[in-house]
């Protein structure tokens, strides 16, 4: 790795610099297969004809390309010119051309448009210190001004908790991203090599926030209940029944030997529960209390209910999720769009190759995408940021029609 890694500070790091807004956003996606960092150059071609005026580009690769991290990033700023990139690695990648799984290759979209800033935080940072790294460094970049954050994390040291201190920008701050493969986020700019981070990304001014959903691979087993008695990630009881009790009731008519998932939810029912759901391991029980171990974001007031993944509940509820997010748009021209998948998802969970990617092209036609097979997901949960697992975060920009 070359360079020395810049300090957690609350301005962007050394020797990064926000770029110059292009006058017209216009934006290409690409793809590559091989292990080979130098066939890439043939592959920008099209890019380069497309957005002759790039602004930043975001990239995900798997395979050798993806553990050749740092060479693949320098073949790419050798094509692309002196702007900010972020490479993230990952078990596949994806455009709107097709999924790219068990396979070496890499995968990205390039934009003309808007301002960057890129964000870093140095590796080995402390969970606590990337949460308050974060906040620094978006408030230094944003301000009170509207904006996107894109973060690429790598899956040491980040915890649900870490976008807490995030949440105060949700007003006027969209954040998005992915966890990448152990030790596969970086980072380079105008002024910097190829550099690792413990989380890398980019916070965008100039460009209209992206309209976002997410899409979770479960079928719900049972009608969310309030958490009534909770205790650290121990959940004692579910209205008026004992949690242990309910996921055996809700799990009693399962064949076979399912992962079964604990989901949780803001709202007073399942209706508005489903607009906006956390996916969660069931880490143990406890048969003498009768409780059930999930997670400490499960708290009173909450609504929980069990789960497990289901091919034909998620292309449902990603093909309702698409149709929302086109509403949600209303009007505006998309121009490009970014595609976070659990890793959990693909062909592990449909038995086939592109399902996701084929339901947003044909809600979406004739617009790039891309993204990867994630170890999590970051996207929204109501108006906060949150840490995904089995989920698809979708993530559409625009222009004002």
């Amino acid at each position: 790795m070359s360079g020395r890694p810049p300090p957690v500070s609350s301005n962007p790091p050394a020797g990064f610099r926000s770029q110059r807004p292009a006058s017209v956003l216009s934006a290409a996606s690409f793809c590559v297969l091989g292990s080979d960092p130098q066939a890439i150059g043939g592959a920008l071609a099209d890019v380069r004809e497309q957005v002759p005026l790039p602004t930043a580009a975001v990239v995900f690769a798997a395979g050798p390309l993806a553990e050749m991290g740092d060479k693949t990033l320098s073949a790419l700023r050798a094509e692309l010119g002196n702007i900010p990139i972020v490479l993230a690695s990952s078990t596949g990648v994806l455009t709107e051309r097709a999924e790219q799984e068990g396979a070496s290759a890499v995968s990205g979209l390039v934009w003309g448009g808007g301002a960057i800033t890129p964000i870093f935080v140095p590796p080995k940072t402390a969970s606590d210190e990337i949460s308050t790294a974060l906040a620094q460094q978006v408030s230094a970049a944003l301000g009170d001004a509207a904006g996107t954050v894109l973060l690429m994390a790598q899956p040491q040291g980040f915890a649900p908790h870490t976008l807490d201190d995030l949440a105060r920008f949700s007003a006027h701050a969209t954040v998005i991203g992915g966890g990448t493969l152990p030790g596969g986020a970086w980072i380079t700019s105008a002024d910097q090599n190829p550099t690792q981070g413990a989380v890398v990304g980019f916070a965008i001014r100039g460009v209209a926030r992206p309209a976002v959903r997410t899409s979770a691979a479960v079928r719900i087993l049972a009608p969310f209940a309030k958490i009534t008695e909770s205790r650290g990630a121990m959940v004692f009881r579910l209205g008026e029944q004992r949690a242990l009790d309910a996921l055996s009731a809700c799990t009693r008519e399962l064949s076979g030997r399912p992962l079964v998932l604990a989901v949780l939810a803001t709202g007073e029912n399942a209706g508005a529960a489903r607009n906006g759901i956390l996916v969660r391991g069931i880490r143990g029980i406890d048969p003498a209390r009768k409780a059930v171990v999930v997670t400490d974001e499960a708290t009173p007031g909450m609504l929980l209910s069990f789960a497990v993944c289901d091919a034909n509940a998620s292309r449902a509820d990603i093909s309702g999720t698409l149709r929302d997010l086109a509403r949600q748009m209303a009007g505006a021209a998309p121009q490009f769009g970014l595609l976070l998948s659990c890793a959990g998802r693909g062909m592990g969970l449909y038995g086939e190759r592109d399902v996701d990617t084929r339901i947003v092209r044909e809600r979406f036609p004739n617009v790039p995408f891309a993204g990867m097979f994630s170890t999590f997901e970051i996207g929204p949960l109501g108006p906060r940021p949150a840490m995904h697992l089995y989920t698809s975060v979708v993530a559409m920009f625009g222009t004002p029609s």
